[in-house]
């Protein structure tokens, strides 16, 4: 009954709808996503501007669990890992924003559900 009464809210109400506790997203953009949630972004005028890899960062290092699934669902895990992989590593001059319990941390995640290209 409650996915019978899902499927008819999302036909009349999207962009979103709740099965558990988790938000499918549907037809939803990274940017919309990171709009609904500026206490990630608190200290950024134009949202608009990030990128991909800055709000993976900020929803990673600030967000919780359910914006973390949120983002995942959006861009896909995947694509969320190989964004994760490339920016947290260390830059030339070994700076990167990842906090390293952030990266200890969805490196396991990310290394169990998402296979590495050798």
């Amino acid at each position: 009954m409650f996915d019978y009464y899902c499927q008819s809210y999302v036909d009349q109400f999207l962009p979103c709808y709740f099965i558990d506790k988790y938000a499918i997203i549907i037809n939803m953009t990274i940017h919309q996503f990171i709009k609904e949630r500026p206490y990630l972004v608190w200290y950024v005028k134009d949202l608009d501007k990030l990128d991909e890899a800055s709000i993976v960062e900020h929803v990673l290092n600030y967000g919780n669990w359910d914006d973390v699934q949120g983002m995942i669902k959006i861009l896909g895990m995947e694509k969320t890992a190989e964004i994760f992989r490339r920016k947290s590593i260390p830059s030339k001059m070994g700076r990167q924003n990842y906090r390293p319990e952030i990266i200890h941390y969805f490196n396991l995640y990310f290394n169990k559900y998402v296979r590495q290209n050798a």
